[in-house]
Formats: C-alpha cells, sequence, structure tokens
C-alpha cells in the first residue's frame, strides 16, 4: 500500500501545491500518516515545503530527476536508514 499512496501523493501534487490537510482529504488518508509520507519524501528531494498565507504548503521540486524507491531503503523518524537487505530487480518501483 505504502507504494500506491506516494503514487497519490506525487499525482496529486503535479496538479498543483497543497496543504497536508488539502491532500489528506482529497487522498481519504489520515493527516499523520500524510505528513509522515511528505516528510520522507522532502527527505528524499522529491518535494519541497514552502510557507504562505495558506500556512505550510507542499510542492514538488521542479528540477525532479528519476528516482528509485528501494526496498531495503528504511525512512523512519525522518533519517534514511540503509537495511542489509539488497532489493530483488522485482522490487524496485519506478516512481516517475
Amino acid at each position: 500500500m505504502m507504494v500506491e499512496v506516494v503514487k497519490s501523493i506525487i499525482s496529486r501534487l503535479e496538479e498543483g501545491p497543497v496543504t497536508v490537510d488539502e491532500l489528506a482529504k482529497g487522498l481519504g488518508i489520515d493527516w499523520g500518516t500524510c505528513e509522515e509520507y511528505l516528510s520522507a519524501l522532502k527527505l528524499v528531494g522529491v518535494v519541497e515545503e514552502i510557507r504562505s498565507e495558506r500556512g505550510r504548503v507542499y510542492r514538488l521540486r521542479e528540477k525532479r530527476k528519476k528516482w528509485l524507491f528501494p526496498h531495503g531503503r528504511k525512512i523512519p523518524d525522518n533519517y534514511i536508514k540503509i537495511g542489509n537487505e539488497k532489493p530483488v530487480k522485482d522490487e524496485v518501483v519506478d516512481l516517475t
């Protein structure tokens, strides 16, 4: 389910900047969960946070490169941790 949520977030952000609340309501997920996903995407450089009159608004970074979401990478508590397991070719998902 995680990959589907990430794809949905990226797809929605391609339409334009949104707040966490707008994004969470649009995707039908909890606000806190949505914020965790956005923090992880911000950490890997896909999303950027900007402050506006609406509060914290998230958008895709302008010069986004193709990136992979490997199985062995863990992103708990905003820290990237590389696991010992190596992703199998079928477990790497291209999110572009």
